[in-house]
């Protein structure tokens, strides 16, 4: 499966609180959140979904839309500028 870097911030408390649960469960921050994330999409009925995206009136729902693109593109040009760690190996 294709995989997306995603960024976001968390206050630094419930990300502390994140790294305990990570550590007690013999696992990184990065497995923490992505069981969160995909428990937390199974949970969601499709058929529930596509009701409440229903319930969303058409021009609220394109500016979530653009709003959802505007920051995976912001995302990426983060990305873009990181500068590149060069190894130098030791002879």
């Amino acid at each position: 499966m294709a995989k997306k870097v995603v960024g976001f911030e968390l206050e630094e408390r419930t990300y502390d609180r994140l790294k305990v649960v990570a550590v007690s469960q013999g696992k990184t921050v990065r497995e923490i959140l992505t069981t969160f994330i995909e428990d937390y999409i199974t949970q969601a009925e499709k058929e529930d979904l596509i009701e409440k995206l229903r319930a969303i009136p058409p021009e609220d729902r394109l500016d979530l839309i653009h709003k959802i693109n505007d920051e995976e593109r912001q995302e990426e040009q983060k990305e873009e500028e990181k500068p590149t760690r060069k190894r130098v190996r030791s002879t």
